[in-house]
């Protein structure tokens, strides 16, 4: 009976995050542009430019040597 009661109020906490979270328009006119602003955010992000940077200067430094 717990589990019924459980999944119930599992499902009508969705359907409340459905109704009640707005998604953009533009998200769903184009998508392609959606898609390549979350590609933008996580590459262009300072943790992602400093793992970027460290690895040129490793290539770098390794072409160098050889």
């Amino acid at each position: 009976m717990s589990n019924n009661i459980d999944f119930a109020y599992e499902r009508m906490k969705r359907e409340i995050n459905k109704k009640w979270t707005p998604k953009p328009e533009w998200e769903d006119e184009h998508p392609i542009l959606a898609t390549l602003l979350i590609i933008a955010v996580l590459l262009f992000n300072p943790v992602s430019l400093f793992i970027i940077g460290c690895f040129s200067v490793l290539c770098v430094i390794l072409g160098a040597l050889l």
